[in-house]
C-alpha cells in the first residue's frame, strides 16, 4: 500500500473525478481494494470542507468556529460514511433487481470518488467571504451546482460499471431516494395522525 501511495498513481482518481468519471471506474476495477480504501479520503475532505464552508458562510470567525470545525468534521465524516454505505447498499439492491451484476464495494468507491467536486465549495465560499459579498447566496448556489456534478459523476460511474445507458443509471440512483421520501412522508403522516388523536383525546 505504501508503495502504491508513493507512486502517485492514485492522484489520477482525483483528476479524472473532474474530467472523465468513466475512467475513474475503469481504474477502480483494475486496482481493486487499494482504490476502495483510498476512496474514503474523499468523504473526509468533503466533510471538512462542508463544515468549514458553513462556518465561513455563517459570519464572523469566533472561538466557537475552531471548536465547531474540530468536532464537527469528525461527526460529519462519520455521518457521511454511514450515508455512503447505506445508499450504496440500496443502489446495489436496485441494480440486482434489474438483473445487473452486484458489487457493493465498487459502488461504495464510485459514490466516494463521485463526491470529489464538492471540495471546490471551499475556495468559492472563501473568495466571497474575503470580499464580503453574498457569501451565503453563493454558498447555496455552489452547493446546488456541485451536487448536480456529483450526480452526473455517479450516473457515469454506474453506467460504465453495468454497461447501461444514463437513463437506467439515473433510475438506479433515484429509486432509493424515492423510497426514502415515501417512507419519510408515510412516517410523518402516521405521527401526525397519532398526535392528532392523542391531542383530541385530551379535549384540547
Amino acid at each position: 500500500m505504501m508503495q502504491y501511495l508513493r507512486s502517485l498513481v492514485w492522484t489520477d482518481y482525483f483528476f479524472y473525478s473532474i474530467s472523465d468519471f468513466r475512467e475513474v471506474y475503469r481504474r477502480i476495477r483494475l486496482d481493486g481494494g487499494k482504490s476502495i480504501a483510498l476512496s474514503f479520503m474523499v468523504p473526509f475532505f468533503v466533510s471538512a470542507v462542508s463544515v468549514i464552508s458553513v462556518s465561513l458562510a455563517g459570519g464572523a470567525v469566533t472561538g466557537f468556529f475552531y471548536y465547531r470545525i474540530t468536532y464537527g468534521i469528525i461527526l460529519a465524516f462519520i455521518l457521511e460514511v454511514f450515508q455512503v454505505f447505506i445508499y450504496s447498499a440500496l443502489m446495489d439492491g436496485v441494480s440486482q433487481l434489474q438483473g445487473l451484476r452486484g458489487n457493493v464495494k465498487e459502488i461504495v468507491a464510485v459514490v466516494n470518488y463521485a463526491q470529489f467536486p464538492r471540495v471546490f465549495i471551499l475556495p468559492l465560499v472563501s473568495f466571497f467571504a474575503i470580499i464580503d459579498f453574498g457569501v451565503f447566496f453563493f454558498y447555496a448556489v455552489g452547493i446546488a451546482v456541485f451536487f448536480v456534478w456529483y450526480v452526473v459523476n455517479l450516473m457515469q460511474g454506474l453506467s460504465e460499471m453495468h454497461s447501461i445507458d444514463m437513463g437506467r443509471a439515473f433510475a438506479i440512483y433515484i429509486l432509493p431516494a424515492v423510497a426514502f421520501g415515501l417512507i419519510g412522508i408515510s412516517v410523518l403522516v402516521l405521527v401526525s395522525v397519532l398526535m392528532g388523536g392523542y391531542i383530541g383525546s385530551l379535549g384540547i
